[in-house]
Parts: C-alpha cells; structure tokens; sequence
C-alpha cells in the first residue's frame, strides 16, 4: 500500500503505510494532541512503545499542524512514535 496515509509528517512530507513495510503498524487518531484525553493517550502508546521492539511502528494522526506536533513531543518527551498530520486533507 503506497496511498499516502496522510499529508505529511512534522517535515511536512507525505508519508504512506508502505514507509513502514515489514513492520507491524499500530494507528492511533486523536482530534488533538493539545487536549487532556489524547495527550494521556498519546503518552500512554508511546510509553508502551519502548516495550514492543523495532519490529512495531505506532503511529499517532491528528489534525495538528506539523509544527505543533513537533513541540507538543519534545514538551512531553515523545520520542518512541510517529506522530502524522491531516491537517490539509481531514480524512
């Protein structure tokens, strides 16, 4: 599968299911990073994502701009997952 998945990443580049070919995918979509729920969700995965190996790829999509994306994980310390924007097409 090589339809993008969304518009892009927090560097703004398309990226489709197909990037992470071999890997099992785990999505997750939340409205918000900003908010209360689906910061404690995102927080959650990505804490969880340092018990499952390089061979699992969780991937966090919300209608964030790129740029808040990128501030909200270094704020938090999110490092252990993808974080992607629909932010041009909200699909």
């Amino acid at each position: 599968m090589n339809t993008p998945m969304t518009r892009g990443n927090t560097a703004m580049k398309p990226v489709s299911l197909g990037d992470f070919q071999g890997k099992v995918v785990v999505v997750s979509s939340v409205p918000s990073l900003d908010t209360p729920v689906c910061d404690l969700e995102t927080k959650r995965f990505n804490h969880e994502a340092e018990a499952l190996g390089p061979d699992v790829q969780i991937l966090t999509v919300s209608m964030d701009l790129p740029f808040a994306q990128k501030r909200w994980c270094g704020a938090m310390g999110v490092d252990k997952l993808v974080t992607l924007s629909d932010h041009f097409e909200a699909e």
